[in-house]
Order: structure tokens, then sequence, then C-alpha cells
């Protein structure tokens, strides 16, 4: 649990939080859940709502399995904040397959 502790006292910058309100597609959901254990004294909590949300978008998009999986291994390292920067390029590539269309 040291780890836990380092990695909470990091802050995390303004540009990349997220409001819940601008959860507004699956993976920002992630990234949202993901910000929610960061500041959680019990992140291991939400392991299930990361992990049931990350199984339907690789369901829907089995392209997005790179992504998901470097981010399900810093959850499980508890590195939340290396898990929030791999869903930020997971949001990117989310919104590419958007505009494919």
């Amino acid at each position: 649990m040291q780890q836990s502790t380092q990695l909470q006292s990091r802050p995390v910058t303004t540009m990349g939080v997220m409001q819940e309100e601008q959860a507004d597609s699956p993976c920002k959901k992630i990234y949202f859940v993901v910000q929610l254990m960061y500041i959680s004294d019990e992140p291991q909590k939400l392991h299930g709502v990361f992990f049931n949300l990350c199984r339907d978008v690789q369901k829907a998009a089995p392209s997005t399995s790179v992504f998901i999986a470097k981010a399900g291994e810093n959850i499980l390292n508890d590195d939340y904040l290396g898990a929030l920067h791999e869903i930020r390029a997971l949001i990117e590539y989310e919104q590419t397959i958007i505009a494919k269309g």
C-alpha cells in the first residue's frame, strides 16, 4: 500500500480532470472511473466497474485491446496515473473510430 499512498500524493492536473457529465462516451466513462480510483481510499472496490466497462468496449471494438491491456496492468499495479495516461490515448483512438463512422 506504500505505492498507492505515494501515487495519491501526486496531483492530477486540472486539464486531466473530467467531470462526470463529460463522461459521454464508453472510453470517457472508463477514464472517469479511473479518476475515482485515483482519489479513493479503497480503489479496489472500483476494479469490477473498470473491468466491466473495459470488457464492453473491447467487445464492441477489439482493436482497443492494446490500450485496455496496458491500462489494466497499471490498475492491477496501483498505478492510476499510468492508467489515466493510457485511457487518454484510448479516448483519442475512440474519437478516430467515431470520426471514420
